[in-house]
Parts: structure tokens; sequence; C-alpha cells
């Protein structure tokens, strides 16, 4: 099974967590997989998807319709997990470069995080596959 997300800790040294994500970047990058960290806090987690760590060959998957595309869907996965929320803090920020979910329900993180990740592993795939 693919490991899909990198999970720290907000009780963690900053220094620690800095660490564990810059050695999940890494993995990532020799895997050629999305990279996507998890920071969880007392009661509400931040997803945070870049994706610079790809290879060029993937860079169509997020530029020009593509890209717009793609920060459609993420906009629509937003929505549809706010719907087991509502009323919460949660919020997203998405270009076709870089997401950011905030003050995501912990107990949601999770499942966010892996369905963000299945859904750039599927983008990319896709455009991949069409060159």
């Amino acid at each position: 099974m693919v490991r899909k997300y990198c999970l720290t800790l907000s009780t963690k040294k900053a220094d620690k967590r800095r660490e564990i994500e810059d050695n999940w970047f890494h993995e990532c990058r020799e895997k050629k997989i999305p990279f996507i960290t998890v920071r969880q806090k007392a009661g509400n987690s931040d997803i945070h998807h870049d994706y610079i760590n790809l290879p060029v060959e993937f860079d169509g998957t997020f530029f020009d319709a593509s890209g717009n595309r793609l920060a459609d869907e993420i906009i629509l996965m937003y929505r549809r997990f706010y719907a087991q929320v509502p009323g919460s803090k949660m919020s997203v920020t998405t270009s076709s470069c870089a997401t950011w979910f905030r003050d995501v329900p912990n107990a949601i993180a999770p499942s966010l995080a892996e369905d963000l990740f299945d859904l750039i592993s599927l983008r990319c795939n896709q455009f991949a596959s069409i060159r």
C-alpha cells in the first residue's frame, strides 16, 4: 500500500516537523508521487499539497486548462467534505500548483488527504498517458 501523506503533530518542535516533512518531500520526489502533508493540531488539521516535487513531465497536469480543471475538482472535493461538517471553520485555498485545506476536523482529515492524493495521482497519470 502506498503511503499518501505525511502526518505531523503541532506538539512537535518546528525543527522536527520540518525534518519529517523534508524527508517526506524527498521520498515523494524519488517515487514521483504527490507531496501532501497533514499538520494535526488540537481538533483540526491543515492539509497542504505542492506540485514542486513532481518531474517536469507532469507539469501539464497543473497548468493551462488541465490545471484549471484540477483546481475545480479540488473545490468540489472541499464542498463534498465540508458537507460532512457544516458550520466548521474548514476552508480551502487552491491554485493549479498548490492547495491548502485549513482547519479540517481531525476526524475527516485522513480521508481528505487520501482523496487529494488519489485525484492528483489520477490526473498526473492521465496527462502522462496522453503525451
